[in-house]
């Protein structure tokens, strides 16, 4: 079973269901942990007031998620099983939010 949504451990997907853009990372990083939403810390500043910024794409405009919801021990993906995390259980509930409305582009971020 994915992590229960109510876990405050877990970051939630932030912006509009609908929206046509998605922007996908791997797992949160510390700040995103913190902060229970994705991409807000360094590498959120880089992507969304730099890079994204430069091609007229907003924050505002897009659906920010991971696929793991949960950032693993020493961000090493192999440890999540050790915090009750199954990947492929998550995978499949990334895959249901992605595909609920029809979507222009998914940019997809880490490995």
């Amino acid at each position: 079973m994915p992590i229960a949504f109510d876990d405050p451990r877990r970051v939630r997907v932030d912006g509009p269901r609908d929206a046509r853009i998605v922007v996908l990372g791997e797992f949160p990083d510390d700040a995103a942990s913190k902060a229970g939403r994705p991409y807000v810390g360094w590498a959120g500043k880089k992507l969304f007031d730099d890079l994204l910024f430069r091609a007229g794409i907003t924050r505002s405009e897009c659906l920010v998620g991971t696929v793991i919801p949960l950032r693993p021990p020493n961000s090493m993906l192999h440890q999540l099983p050790s915090i009750g995390v199954d990947v492929a259980e998550e995978k499949e509930e990334c895959l249901k939010w992605v595909h609920e409305h029809p979507r222009d582009l998914v940019i997809c971020l880490g490995n």
